[in-house]
């Protein structure tokens, strides 16, 4: 071979092949590319096991507040108070309160003969009374479940307003609905009430 064909030869060899510096630029961005889908792949790892505790929470909260209502169903009203439990990273706080329903005051109408000045009439409690015993009518059921998520503390909360039944049923016994329920119950009932 000639001296110039080799020279042409090696020309055409050194224009197809890459130089050192091309090759680093290439490993740094691949570097940088695998770098930012690493990150990507790690929020999206942590949000994924977010999503599944505040769900696991948030079926532990449905199924406390799905006792209280089975109790409440079948007649028996849950105990007044906090109460607290561990499932477990999470934690649950039942709360039963009492709970009254207010409303305002009567309006007084212009002109009709209230002096001003007069202080306004106190509000009127509804539903808000007690039985013999003292059960309240109203109830205000509040689940939280709390867990640890890294520094902070997330929660689910469920609130649920119920009525004891024992009480509405001696309520419901005292008033008059102008008859006989059972006797309304079976002309309902009856084949003659539709004709």
């Amino acid at each position: 071979m000639t001296r110039a064909r080799r020279a042409r030869r090696g020309a055409a060899v050194g224009e197809a092949a890459f130089t050192l510096l091309e090759v680093l630029v290439a490993v740094a961005i691949l570097g940088i590319l695998y770098a930012v889908l690493a990150e990507a792949g790690m929020r999206g790892l942590m949000a994924e096991g977010e999503a599944d505790r505040r769900l696991r929470a948030s079926l532990l909260a449905d199924q406390l507040v799905d006792e209280v209502e089975q109790k409440l169903s079948f007649g028996e009203a849950p105990a007044l108070g906090r109460t607290e439990g561990a499932a477990g990273p999470f934690r649950s706080e039942v709360e039963v309160t009492p709970l009254s329903l207010a409303l305002p005051p009567p309006r007084e109408e212009a002109g009709s003969g209230a002096a001003a000045g007069t202080p306004p009439a106190p509000a009127v409690s509804v539903l808000g009374a007690t039985d013999a015993e003292g059960r309240p009518a109203l109830l205000r059921v509040a689940v939280e479940v709390r867990w640890p998520e890294g520094v902070v503390e997330r929660r689910v909360r469920r609130v649920r307003y119920a009525f004891d039944p024992r009480v509405i049923a001696d309520e419901l016994e005292a008033v008059d609905f102008g008859g006989n329920g059972a006797d309304a119950q079976e002309d309902i009932d009856s084949p003659e009430a539709g004709r």
